[in-house]
């Protein structure tokens, strides 16, 4: 499933804790947990308010000017990790451990 600027993604219910320096991010179901920066959350809380990642991306950009957003990427990387749910309404299908 290819992502895109246009693309809104649904994220699996994910349970986020601020830690010293980052934050993190437990999905509950399989209690596999990440570690994350600041900016990730930020993008995790645009794409729950069913922002498209164009809209994201551009945002992070000018919210953390120092930062590289790449925010396909980011989806990407999420994807791999098993917590979108949806991309454009359309089921994530998650097959031997690997994305179909």
């Amino acid at each position: 499933m290819k992502l895109s600027l246009e693309s809104q993604i649904t994220l699996y219910p994910l349970s986020i804790q601020k830690d010293r320096k980052n934050y993190i991010v437990e999905e509950p179901v399989s209690g596999d947990f990440f570690e994350m920066p600041e900016i990730c959350i930020d993008a995790m809380e645009r794409i729950n308010d069913g922002q498209l990642l164009g809209e994201i991306e551009s945002e992070l950009q000018k919210k953390y000017p120092k930062e590289k957003v790449d925010i396909i990427e980011f989806g990407g990387q999420l994807m791999e990790l098993g917590l979108i749910q949806e991309v454009n309404g359309e089921k994530v299908k998650l097959k031997k451990g690997l994305l179909t």
